[in-house]
């Protein structure tokens, strides 16, 4: 048997796989599982994503067909899309009777439907702590080493002293981990840029100049406030 990695990232897109890759590099045994299987398979033979081409994936990522093979770890990280985190996690949580110490959500948005934050959902499921990893970050600069900074929210059911090793353990020379206990305020926050990147987007294809884009990026940011603590 191959030896238990220290994190698990179930979701191999190009967000989780730059992650797993950061990761490697800091020398953590990194399993990665997703889909489809071609994905992996091709993942674990090219040691390449299709999506970040020019970075080879370190020794230290073991891409899996099989998801139980990554539920030894004591942190799983889901990075899959935000919309099949309630009904992939749903499947995942019936085929394993293991939990995890964290699950650290690093999906941006809010689920259809029930309105819930991801982690909201997830921690429902599976009954474990659930934290949320999220920040400025592109995939490609992070998987290239790229300075890059990120926060990290865990709950209170994380001791302070187990946050502060997680804080390390996720931290790279190119990537500043934050540590919060806002797991609401940061999730909510990486769903709500969103909105407010494609809007600036379009003050910017329309012409309007700086000045209409800092208006809007200041007064989105005081809306931003008061529906995060509207929210909780």
């Amino acid at each position: 048997m191959s030896k238990k990695p220290d994190i698990t990232i179930f979701g191999s897109g190009a967000w989780g796989t730059a992650l797993a890759i950061a990761w490697a590099r800091q020398g953590a045994r990194v399993d990665l599982w997703g889909h489809p299987p071609s994905l992996v398979t091709a993942l674990a033979t090219t040691r390449r994503h299709p999506s970040l081409a020019d970075v080879e994936i370190p020794q230290g990522v073991r891409p899996i067909l099989d998801p139980e093979d990554g539920f030894r770890a004591g942190l799983w990280v889901t990075a899959l899309p935000t919309q099949v985190n309630p009904k992939v996690w749903a499947d995942l949580a019936s085929r394993t009777t293991s939990r995890p110490e964290l699950l650290v959500s690093v999906s941006k948005g809010i689920l259809q439907g029930s309105f819930k934050r991801v982690s909201e959902s997830l921690e429902g499921i599976l009954g474990v702590p659930v934290g949320v990893f999220s920040g400025p970050t592109f995939a490609d600069e992070v998987s290239r080493a790229q300075p890059s900074a990120i926060v990290l929210a865990l709950p209170a059911a994380i001791p302070d002293d187990r946050a502060e090793e997680l804080q390390a353990l996720l931290a790279t020379p190119a990537l500043r981990v934050y540590l919060s206990r806002d797991v609401a305020g940061v999730e909510l926050c990486g769903a709500f840029k969103n909105v407010l990147a494609i809007a600036a987007g379009l003050v910017e294809s329309l012409g309007l100049g700086n000045n209409a884009r800092a208006a809007l990026i200041t007064r989105g940011l005081a809306e931003m406030s008061r529906l995060v603590e509207a929210l909780g």
